[in-house]
């Protein structure tokens, strides 16, 4: 274990951090912080370190001061000063977290009553480290969506909100969210916290944002975040396949649709190949490859879409997807097998091989030609 520092260290220690050049006595401060408690009778010079002219200074004295421990009147008043600097807040906000009790109830009356918005923020987020009382923590972040100011800091009071559990007066906090949501910019965030509320009345809040938001872009937002967190409501795909339709932000909508499709009760082939087909022509190939892999989780009969695998063999980009899905379709085999040789002849007079993909579809349905 570490001991306290000698007489010979101490009188060492105390002319660097006096030293008029800012890295010599910055040099000392990781010394002191590995000291812990023991190197408390350091504080008074570390305090004086946080007006120091260099930010990396005072934030490295600020980290040391929270190792060390000691909270004194002068550490907890000059650390709360720091909360309201952009430079200095997180250092400053996890040193206080480290002061027990003491440095707790200064977050604490931050989070309340500080003016900055900035400050109250950073108390916050420390705040939720170190899993204090929720009702006042979500208080405070619910007073802040009610005030006027910029939409990051709702942001970021919304984002603070995601997985406190349990969330005291969770129907509040979804009226709330549920006004938020009606922001374009604070919408994506308090969908996300809604989902991972779980109930029905927030996912409901949620289901209706995709479906009735006042914006394709809103409403896609709503669909993604329902999709990603893998939460099954009623309509969802249709409504995804209602925005690939209408050429709105095509590709992040057929991503979350292939998901869609792979984790919910897929869309049938005849509803949903006529509106995917055009993607598979875009320029942007990232577009082509969700919609190829729409189609091949389409429901339906298999053998319905080989024409379209097919034709995509001659498309690199989907060429892995389409000949995968050639191969779960045996009973096409016989005019499968000569296009799949012609590519694979191709294949290997430009590109030098034949790709593992056309030969492990070849192989699959070898024995049904």
């Amino acid at each position: 274990a570490i001991t306290g520092p000698t007489a010979e260290t101490r009188a060492a220690l105390r002319g660097v951090l006096e030293d008029p050049d800012t890295e010599v006595r910055s040099s000392a401060i990781p010394a002191l912080q590995a000291f812990g408690p023991e190197a408390a009778p350091f504080v008074p010079q570390l305090v004086s370190l946080l007006q120091d002219t260099e930010t990396a200074t005072r934030s490295t004295a600020a980290t040391a001061l929270g190792t060390i421990g000691v909270a004194t009147p002068d550490v907890l008043r000059e650390l709360s000063h720091m909360l309201i600097d952009d430079h200095q807040k997180y250092a400053a906000g996890r040193a206080l977290a480290q002061l027990g009790a003491d440095g707790t109830a200064v977050l604490r009356d931050t989070a309340l009553n500080a003016d900055s918005i900035s400050a109250r923020i950073r108390a916050l987020q420390a705040l939720k480290t170190m899993q204090t009382s929720h009702a006042e923590f979500v208080e405070a972040l619910l007073g802040i969506l009610e005030e006027d100011v910029e939409r990051g800091w709702k942001t970021q009071a919304i984002f603070l909100l995601y997985g406190i559990e349990p969330l005291p007066d969770p129907g509040r906090v979804r009226d709330a969210l549920a006004r938020a949501a009606e922001d374009p910019v604070l919408q994506p965030t308090a969908m996300r916290v809604l989902v991972r509320m779980g109930d029905d009345a927030s996912l409901q809040v949620v289901a209706e944002q995709a479906r009735a938001a006042p914006t394709p872009e809103q409403r896609l937002a709503a669909t993604s975040t329902l999709v990603y967190l893998r939460r099954p409501v009623p309509d969802v795909g249709r409504e995804l396949l209602g925005l690939v339709g209408a050429d709105l932000r095509r590709n992040e909508a057929l991503q979350s649709l292939g998901l869609f499709l792979i984790i919910q009760p897929p869309i049938p082939v005849d509803e949903g190949l006529p509106v995917l087909l055009p993607s598979l022509e875009d320029e942007d190939h990232a577009v082509r490859i969700g919609a190829m892999r729409a189609i091949a989780n389409l429901a339906g009969d298999p053998a319905s879409r080989v024409d379209t695998y097919l034709r995509a063999l001659d498309d690199f980009a989907l060429r892995a997807t389409a000949a995968q899905a050639l191969g779960g379709v045996p009973a096409r085999a016989a005019s499968t097998i000569p296009v799949l040789l012609r590519r694979a002849e191709k294949d290997a007079v430009e590109y030098g091989y034949v790709g593992g993909d056309v030969v492990a579809t070849l192989k699959a349905l070898a024995p049904h030609w």
